[in-house]
């Protein structure tokens, strides 16, 4: 969730700690940096997720000192808008992680101790917030993390519940997939996912010490097969 491809192709990460962001070469060699410190728009304190629209607009989550996300140009050097602020009403946020953007621009974020979804538009504004805290169908647990497929479906990992949540293009849920434990498709507090461009799924299995990987379609290797 702290990385994301730039629309030059190439590999932006963000780092927390030093409220920056770096844009790295796919063979490494760091080519921008930017960010400055503070709790201002357009400044950096804790960037904790980053992704791009179709234009190459990085949007970036953030928490600690704020709790919001910030828009900035492709090369980070002119800051777009803001929206956020603690709380948990509509366009609220407490702890902001991961973020995914589907082909419409629509921007999603794991409001992850909120224990929801909410969802901006391409300028910042809110549009809709699904979820609530449990382990029924449809709550969430910590979401963490996120990833969108190329048919709409939204994945969030879910650090608190140990599963991957899959729901529709109208935010029902489809398929709930694992539960706690260790044995293979089991999670212990998944931290991160990733999609391929074959629709797999790549789980960071924080306290198993692992990264599994859903295969989709139907032979099982060493995890759990989720539904077509």
């Amino acid at each position: 969730k702290g990385m994301c491809v730039d629309k030059d192709g190439n590999i932006v990460v963000v780092e927390p700690h030093y409220a920056r962001v770096n844009h790295f070469t796919p063979d490494g060699q760091l080519v921008r940096q930017w960010g400055n410190k503070g709790s201002d728009e357009g400044a950096l304190t804790f960037p904790r997720a980053i992704t791009t629209l179709r234009n190459g607009t990085l949007v970036v989550s953030e928490y600690q000192t704020v709790e919001r996300v910030q828009r900035f140009s492709p090369d980070g050097s002119i800051f777009l808008g803001a929206i956020g602020e603690a709380g948990n009403k509509n366009a609220q946020f407490n702890r902001p992680e991961g973020l995914v953007t589907n082909p419409q621009d629509q921007i999603f974020v794991a409001d992850s101790c909120n224990h929801r979804i909410q969802i901006l538009d391409a300028e910042g504004n809110w549009i809709h917030t699904f979820g609530s805290p449990g382990k029924g169908s449809g709550q969430m647990s910590y979401p963490y993390d996120l990833a969108i497929d190329r048919e709409g479906l939204l994945f969030v990992c879910e650090f608190g519940n140990s599963r991957i949540q899959v729901f529709d293009r109208h935010y029902k849920t489809m398929e709930v997939v694992g539960e706690p434990g260790n044995a293979p498709g089991e999670f212990n507090n998944p931290w991160s996912i990733a999609m391929d461009s074959k629709g797999d799924l790549y789980v960071a299995d924080s306290a198993n010490h692992r990264v599994q990987k859903l295969i989709r379609r139907k032979s099982i290797a060493l995890t759990y097969q989720y539904k077509e």
